[in-house]
């Protein structure tokens, strides 16, 4: 879907304002003779990897882990086209097909398995999801910024091997190849994956650092030891800036799907937020049962009023617009331009919640 509530689309669209050729292949087929992955050849730059808008485990199986019975993010809402851990399964098999082409993960499937995780489907512990992909590079949270920095580099001739120090990324170095050194950091080790496998507390307290540094304004590098490799998680960039989060939502969207899709049926995603706008990014709320601070963090970035209308005059040319817009908002609430009232207060606050236990 070329929307900008899709990541896939918002990713597309900037690396083609960046002078970049851009091919997606939506939801191939990894059971055949994997035609799908072959169709284009290899890329110039990387292959990207995503499971899509929604944890591709979270999309086909209940809480109950029972087959969910359709797929929102697929034409007519049937399911079965994407594999249980699709980041992972897509990345072996590229990685398989074109052994030389770097491998770049990203979404929210990857986003929150990027350290040690507890895998609700098989109930066990597993290590990053770089380890089991063969990826090369992970981006975490929103993809822009990173983006940017990485094709600029490569640009510049710099080898895919050598961006180990972009800030919201995380690399598995070779075994044996020492943290590169960074001034501009503050390192924290991790319990290593071993360590949590023989014992869950440190998996417990791993977990509630990784919280906290993905709720700092200045958060710290994160290295933890995986078998011989060492992980190295930077930290992300300063929020989005309101020039920053314009540009990405005012790229030449159709807002609409892909026409091959025509003919298979409406998607229900699409459905539901096609005359819907967001006007935001992030939540302040850090709330215990959700894990956006992972993704977008708690600190909020607001789109300009100007860029706002502009959508909402690009959704009015839209043949089967009403008069209505179903949405105005963020990620969860509308936090539209909050912010803490002392910037150097949010500088020094390590908690996950600017609203809990006080304002």
């Amino acid at each position: 879907m070329d929307h900008p509530a899709f990541g896939t689309a918002a990713v597309g669209r900037m690396l083609e304002a960046e002078g970049l050729r851009v091919a997606i292949i939506a939801q191939p087929n990894w059971r055949d003779d994997l035609r799908d992955f072959k169709k284009l050849g290899a890329p110039r730059m990387f292959f990207g990897v995503t499971a899509g808008c929604m944890d591709s485990m979270v999309n086909r199986y209940t809480a109950a882990k029972k087959l969910r019975s359709e797929d929102a993010y697929t034409p007519g809402g049937e399911h079965g086209f994407r594999p249980d851990y699709a980041t992972t399964v897509y990345s072996k098999i590229l990685k398989q097909l074109y052994p030389d082409v770097p491998v770049m993960i990203g979404g929210i499937e990857a986003s929150l398995r990027r350290v040690t995780h507890f895998d609700y489907w098989s109930d066990t512990l597993k290590p990053s999801i770089l380890a089991e992909s063969g990826a090369d590079l992970l981006i975490y949270g929103m993809g822009e910024l990173p983006l940017k920095e990485t094709v600029r580099l490569l640009k510049r001739g710099v080898p895919f091997s050598s961006l180990t120090t972009i800030p919201q990324t995380a690399v598995l170095l070779p075994e044996g190849e020492p943290a590169p050194k960074n001034k501009r950091w503050d390192d924290f080790t991790l319990y290593s994956h071993e360590h949590c496998l023989g014992d869950r507390t440190h998996y417990a307290k791993n977990f509630k650092d990784i919280e906290i540094e993905s709720n700092r304004v200045k958060a710290r590098r994160l290295f933890q030891q995986t078998g011989e490799r060492l992980l190295v998680v930077n930290p992300p960039f300063p929020t989005m800036t309101e020039k920053e989060i314009d540009s990405a939502f005012d790229l030449p969207y159709t807002r609409l799907p892909h026409p091959k899709y025509r003919k298979r049926g409406p998607i229900p995603a699409y459905e539901m937020i096609k005359h819907s706008i967001n006007m935001h990014r992030g939540c302040l709320g850090g709330c215990s049962f959700c894990t956006i601070s992972a993704h977008q963090g708690k600190f909020v970035a607001s789109r300009s009023k100007t860029s706002i209308l502009r959508e909402v005059e690009s959704i009015k040319q839209m043949p089967d617009f009403r008069g209505t817009i179903s949405d105005l908002g963020g990620p969860l609430g509308n936090m539209y331009k909050m912010k803490g009232k002392q910037q150097w207060i949010c500088d020094e606050c390590v908690r996950p919640s600017c609203i809990w236990p006080d304002v």
